[in-house]
Parts: structure tokens; sequence; C-alpha cells
């Protein structure tokens, strides 16, 4: 057996091979960790419940069965989880601490067996949801997203596909920071946005155009932060028009087209915005 001196303890292959099978943790391992914040495992069959002091969780390539909350659940110290290339059993998010507040889900396939066990109750004090990239949800679970994270404000979709950036768009009225970047972003999309939302990052959306900037600047009134680069698509003329949001504090247009004239209206019209060009 072994002990740990620091509230950070960063396991690989914690499970072993028995008949060429991975086995979870046993009791007294866990055990010695009860008194970790951070714990990072590699490799691990999760079944057992998982210490109850912790804050913060990252799991990678694991699987996580639903009784390994067990312990934090009651002690409702964990606020941020990562579940990258986790397999996920019945159970497993609908049994999340409802004292987590980031959740960043990677390379991780979620179903509808796994995602809702309490219609959602667990996951609503979420307020900061990453799903970039290759995350599988599928169209079950993917429905049920308005209801199990209908109060997140941060949500990051990096290069994700439409059905994601549509439903972000339409279903999360408490958004205010939301980054697209990469992602398959419609004009249409854009109006939906909820009128509160401060930081917006669309950079890299091949698909965005003039139509989906007119429904910014006439909608986004609060927004405090926007990236437009290489959105190669938008016009000078369209882009004069974010002079309309009296509030931007920084523009990213990074490899988009914009003459000086153009530039030093821009600047006199928003005096307090850094322009990135």
């Amino acid at each position: 057996m072994f002990e740990v001196f620091s509230d950070t303890f960063d396991c690989h292959n914690w499970c072993v091979l028995v008949d060429g099978h991975r086995i979870t943790p046993c009791q007294q391992v866990m055990d010695c960790l009860g008194n970790l914040s951070v714990l990072v495992i590699h490799d691990a069959v999760l079944e057992l419940a998982l210490p109850s002091r912790l804050n913060v969780l990252h799991l990678h390539h694991c699987s996580l069965s639903a009784s390994a909350w067990s312990g934090i659940r009651q002690a409702q110290r964990l606020t941020e989880v990562k579940l990258e290339s986790v397999k996920l059993k019945k159970g497993a998010l609908g049994e999340l601490p409802s004292s987590v507040i980031k959740l960043i889900i990677k390379n991780t396939a979620v179903n509808n067996n796994a995602m809702i066990a309490d219609d959602g109750e667990s996951t609503y004090n979420v307020k900061e949801l990453d799903i970039s990239k290759d995350t599988l949800f599928t169209k079950v679970s993917f429905l049920t997203i308005p209801v199990a994270f209908r109060y997140i404000q941060v949500f990051c979709a990096r290069e994700c596909k439409a059905k994601i950036t549509r439903l972000s768009c339409r279903n999360f009225p408490f958004l205010f920071d939301f980054d697209a970047s990469g992602s398959e972003v419609c004009d249409d999309d854009l109006c939906h946005l909820p009128r509160g939302l401060r930081r917006l990052s669309l950079a890299d959306c091949a698909n965005l155009s003039n139509g989906g900037l007119d429904n910014i600047t006439k909608k986004l009134a609060s927004l405090h932060y926007l990236d437009i680069s290489r959105c190669t698509s938008l016009t000078e003329d369209r882009v004069l028009k974010l002079s309309l949001i009296g509030g931007l504090m920084e523009v990213r247009m990074i490899n988009i087209i914009v003459g000086p004239i153009t530039m030093a209206a821009l600047k006199r019209a928003l005096p307090a915005c850094h322009f990135v060009q």
C-alpha cells in the first residue's frame, strides 16, 4: 500500500490486469486518497466511491460507473470534472454531483442511458460546459442537453457540427460566453442568441457571412468581446457596422480585409475598443 502526502495526485495505469481484464481499484486504495483535493486518473475502471474531499477530478481513458459518485455527492465539494475518452456506464452523468460547476467532455460517447437519471436536476448547477471537437452525442442524448444544462453561462463548442451550435443558440437563455470557433455556424442561428451575451468567438467559421454579422450588430448590444478572425466571407462595409455595438472592448479580426479609412471610423466610434488585425 502507499501513502499520499500531497493534495494533488496524478495516477497512471491505476488498474491492474487479471486474466487479461482490467479491475477496479480496491477500497484500500481509495481510502489512502481521502484527503486529496485534485485527482487525475488514467486507465482505470471506477466503480467504488471516489474520495469525497475532491475539488477537481480529471479522468482519461477510464470507465465510469454512477456508483463512483456516491461519496462526492454527499460531500458537495467537487466543482470541476473533465472526462476524456471515458466510457460512461448507466447513469454516470445523471449522478453527477450537483456541486459541479465546470464540466469538460472530450472524445467521449454520450448516450441517453448515461445522460440523465433524475430529469437533469444534478446538472442544473453546471455553469461552464465544454464539448469541443470530437465528443459524440447520440441523437437522443443530444436532445436532452437543453434540459440537463439549461442554466449554463459559458459554452465552448469549438469545431462542432451545425446541430450543436443551432441548439446552443436557441436554448441557453443565461449564456454570456459562447465559443463556437471553427464550428458550423449558420447566419440565421445567430439571431437566436440571448441578448445578454457578452463574449462571442466565431473565428474560423467558414459559413459565417454578412448576414450573420448583421444579426450580431442588430441584436447583441451587450457584447464586450467578438472574434471573427479568418471569416473571409465578411466584407468591409458590414464590419463597419460593428460601430453600432457601443460596449465592445475587444474585436479580433485577423485576416479580415479592412482598409485604413474603415479602421479609423471604427476607432472613432469605439474609442475604448482594442482591435486585433
